[in-house]
């Protein structure tokens, strides 16, 4: 086996039961993250670089990062590829080994997942060099937990019929991972941008799954106020910037102290990790996938204010001023007006809601992570301008 570090061998061991031993040796290639971590494992037989399914092409550098790949793979210039060998005893008892014993025709690949309490293991099932299913294994308890949200949910929305959304079904669950089929057409494309295809999709969602309570009643409400006072009397991690998580917190605290516990909000189910790496546009569809975060009481337009935060901030490298600024051009859509005042929403009020608990939630993830990528600092940085603009405007940021 090449040299890499414990973590990574952890995670092979643990996909594979990696033996010493074993009478079972296979032949890999990996590919590894700027850290030096593995990000992708594949066999050396494998024909096209089908672990770009995993990938995100949302932004023309991962388009130009995919086509090289390609292109690399193509000719076989493992070098430039960087792409070095690995060897691996596949244990028929592990994990990878059942499934693979279960698809005995099939080729694959591995993504070895995002580094953080939510971890796990993407096994990619390719025939034909097409990609037809998806293995989601957990790595972690906290991603065991989100693997089992996802199966629930994905049984949940199946029942239902759409117009504007595809959504994955389940083929396989168990207790440490779920098979998924593949959604994704080779006519598929990405946007970075909200258009009416994304809105017309969350109508359907909100059409099928609403419901009401009182805002006090609403379990994201209540888990945002126990996140708040847990951070407001814990040890703030070291490497997080204390005097912007301290401002974060009084801002949270004070908004908090002015909403009404009482008054009565639409909610709906959200996918609560809408991002443009999540989807597709598939003839004149939104195919969603990635289902682990949902939730079916969430306040409405959660998905619409998550993905514009984190298109700006994540893709396109823009701060505060820009996301305001795409909000309140997005909200003069039509489709979306109708929505508003069909549903009875309150957007700054949601705007709100979605980033007290967006915020606190991920706080507490970062909290704990003895690794944090410079993302974190970004998204910090831009929430703490806007909690200060909702304090400073009394929550009337967005233009109604």
């Amino acid at each position: 086996m090449s040299i890499i570090n414990n973590e990574d061998t952890n995670i092979i061991d643990l996909l594979f039961i990696n033996k010493k031993d074993g009478d079972n040796l296979s032949s890999f290639f990996y590919i590894s993250n700027p850290d030096g971590t593995i990000r992708w494992i594949y066999p050396i037989s494998l024909k096209r670089p089908t672990f770009l399914a995993f990938y995100s092409t949302s932004s023309m550098r991962a388009k130009l990062i995919a086509l090289s790949i390609k292109t690399f793979f193509l000719f076989k210039l493992n070098k430039l590829l960087k792409a070095k060998p690995l060897e691996i005893n596949i244990d028929k008892k592990s994990i990878i080994g059942n499934i693979l014993e279960n698809y005995p025709t099939y080729n694959y690949s591995i993504f070895t997942g995002t580094v953080g309490v939510n971890r796990k293991a993407i096994l990619e099932l390719n025939k034909n060099n097409e990609t037809e299913y998806f293995v989601k294994i957990s790595l972690t308890e906290s991603s065991k937990e989100l693997i089992h949200n996802e199966a629930d949910i994905l049984e949940y929305i199946n029942s239902f019929t759409f117009e504007n959304i595809e959504i994955p079904k389940i083929i396989e669950k168990n207790d440490d991972y779920i098979i998924i089929d593949n959604i994704k057409q080779n006519s598929s494309y990405q946007t970075n941008s909200i258009d009416d295809i994304h809105i017309k999709a969350l109508d359907d969602l909100y059409s099928r799954t609403l419901t009401e309570k009182k805002l006090e009643d609403i379990d994201s409400v209540k888990e945002s106020s126990l996140i708040l006072n847990k951070l407001e009397t814990s040890e703030i991690n070291t490497k997080l910037p204390h005097e912007k998580i301290k401002d974060i917190l009084t801002n949270i605290a004070n908004i908090k102290s002015t909403l009404t516990n009482d008054i009565k909000i639409n909610l709906g189910l959200a996918h609560c990790d809408f991002t443009p790496w999540n989807m597709y546009v598939t003839n004149n569809k939104l195919s969603v996938f990635d289902w682990e975060l949902s939730n079916k009481d969430t306040v409405l337009l959660y998905d619409l204010f998550h993905y514009i935060f984190q298109a700006e901030i994540l893709i396109n490298k823009q701060g505060y001023s820009s996301i305001i600024n795409t909000i309140n051009t997005v909200f003069q859509n039509e489709h979306l007006k109708e929505i508003i005042k069909k549903y009875n929403i309150d957007i700054n009020l949601n705007y709100i809601l979605y980033l007290e608990y967006t915020v606190l939630y991920y706080l507490d993830k970062y909290n704990s992570q003895e690794e944090l990528h410079s993302q974190v600092f970004w998204l910090i940085d831009i929430w703490n301008k806007a909690l200060k603009d909702i304090v400073k405007k009394e929550g009337k940021v967005i233009h109604e």
